[in-house]
């Protein structure tokens, strides 16, 4: 079997289904809500299942966590509370039925052994742990770096420092070796970014620091960005806003009410109550027109706004549509999803409808083909409108690399079919999870069982078999130890 290089815990709880359990969520409109609706279409296809061929998995009914390989064989016993990923250095921080934190290697050794009340995943040799409500840091060898001395908001170790926070609320960096940069802290501090440069302030003022806590140009600026695209940062001073360059010297004037960062060479930017966009030396591209502008994607179209509707321009300034939409999409390989006059569609990089606004919501998603609402209810199309699965579900999830999507009957069976609406997993369990690296997760209630029972199985698509089913493991269930 292919070798599987990452990890996700897996947590069956019905609030998964409405938190960022599912990842490249898109937005989707709704006509009968006006809005933006996140939660009609979520993408439900998770980051891989697998790392250092390993994924954790609750047994239910309170047995705890434990971890299976590849094959479904069990390598760490079902035995803690909770647990944290893996980590690249084959350690991961456990917590024990007394709630108690440690650390085990991929036996299920005690490397570093439960003596913490919070511990999080290792990040270049160190680890955030806490006592008594306080933070600090460990090496692998559960050394401390400092007293236990930091809020629970400090950060992981990136670039060789970490961005920690005092009980206090002030904030600052320290390095490997414990000491804090600048022997400062901040009112607020930024990541540091690609150039080894991250915004600070003091007393409202802000500056650059570098990773050697060396102010490189000391607060004076009313904001400043962490740098970006073009190794530009925004800045701002008496009110007006501008861009500053890498070498910490203004390189488009401070003149504008309000700007966006630079997104594919071109950054918005308000002057006297309209928008229009600069490149990045600050040439004026397209003149103050919009009321709004957004960014352009890589598609090189934005969304801009005028008269209360949405329309879209190219980077000229020439309108691929009129202003003919109350809400519009960005533009994502190639289509994007508008609002008229109460229906939804799609449309094309030449601003042609490819599917007419008839749907009362509609979600483009991957490999050509659409989520679409209909009469209330959800089904799927192909992007010349075809209708590919009929509209009969409640929710439809955005089909996968693997052909697969997630579908409901109501709000408590989910299932799971293929692009010829053939069901791969019956549309009954409470929940369903398809994983990027090819394993199919759903929990069932078994026969002759309460409705409120629950048990877990895991399929692999390499073959369609199962090779975890927490029901027939607790069968013979026996805690080692």
């Amino acid at each position: 079997m292919k070798k599987i290089i990452a990890l996700l815990c897996i947590i069956l709880t019905a609030l998964c289904l409405f938190t960022s359990c599912a990842v490249g969520h898109v937005h989707a409109y709704d006509s009968d809500s006006d809005s933006v609706c996140d939660g009609c279409g979520y993408e439900r296809v998770i980051n891989p299942l697998f790392t250092e061929n390993l994924a954790s998995i609750e047994l239910p009914i309170n047995k705890g966590y434990g971890y299976i390989d590849g094959e479904g064989n069990v390598v760490i016993d079902f035995q803690y509370f909770e647990v944290r990923d893996f980590g690249s250095n084959g350690l991961a921080a456990v917590r024990n039925k007394d709630g108690i934190w440690g650390y085990i290697d991929k036996t299920g050794n005690y490397v570093i052994e439960p003596q913490f009340d919070d511990a999080s995943e290792f990040s270049e040799g160190f680890a955030l742990v806490s006592k008594d409500g306080l933070y600090s840091y460990i090496n692998e060898k559960g050394e401390l770096l400092t007293d236990y001395q930091f809020s629970r908001r400090s950060w992981k170790f990136e670039n060789g420092v970490a961005n920690v926070y005092s009980p206090e609320n002030k904030c600052g960096y320290i390095d490997k070796n414990g000491n804090l940069l600048a022997d400062t802290w901040f009112d607020s501090v930024s990541l540091f970014g690609d150039n080894g440069l991250a915004a600070v302030s003091l007393n409202g003022i802000y500056g650059y620091m570098d990773l050697t806590g060396k102010m490189v140009l000391e607060p004076q600026y009313e904001y400043l960005g962490s740098f970006g695209e073009r190794n530009l940062a925004v800045a701002k001073n008496d009110g007006l806003y501008g861009f500053i360059n890498k070498d910490l010297q203004i390189s488009i004037p401070l003149q504008y009410e309000d700007v966006h960062v630079f997104e594919n060479g071109l950054a918005a930017v308000k002057k006297d109550g309209f928008w229009g966009y600069v490149n990045e030396v600050g040439s004026p591209v397209i003149d103050h027109r919009f009321e709004t502008a957004n960014f352009f994607t890589k598609d090189g179209i934005a969304t801009v706004s005028l008269g209360g509707k949405w329309g879209y321009i190219d980077k000229n300034g020439n309108k691929i549509t009129d202003y003919l939409f109350t809400e519009a999409d960005k533009f994502d390989n190639g289509f994007a999803v508008v609002k008229q006059d109460d229906k939804v569609g799609i449309i094309n990089t030449k601003g042609e409808f490819v599917i007419q606004p008839e749907y009362e919501s509609i979600q483009y998603v991957r490999n050509g083909m659409a989520s679409a609402k209909k009469n209330g209810k959800w089904g799927i199309i192909d992007l010349k409108g075809k209708v590919v699965i009929d509209f009969q579900f409640e929710f439809v999830f955005a089909f996968d690399d693997h052909g697969l999507a997630v579908v409901a009957y109501g709000y408590d069976k989910y299932g799971c079919i293929n692009t010829k609406g053939e069901v791969i997993v019956p549309i009954d369990k409470k929940e369903v999870y398809v994983y990027t690296d090819g394993y199919i997760v759903y929990s069932y209630t078994p026969e002759n069982k309460p409705s409120l029972f629950t048990e877990l199985r895991v399929i692999s698509l390499a073959d369609d078999s199962i090779i975890f089913d927490s029901d027939e493991y607790k069968q013979n269930y026996s805690p080692k130890g």
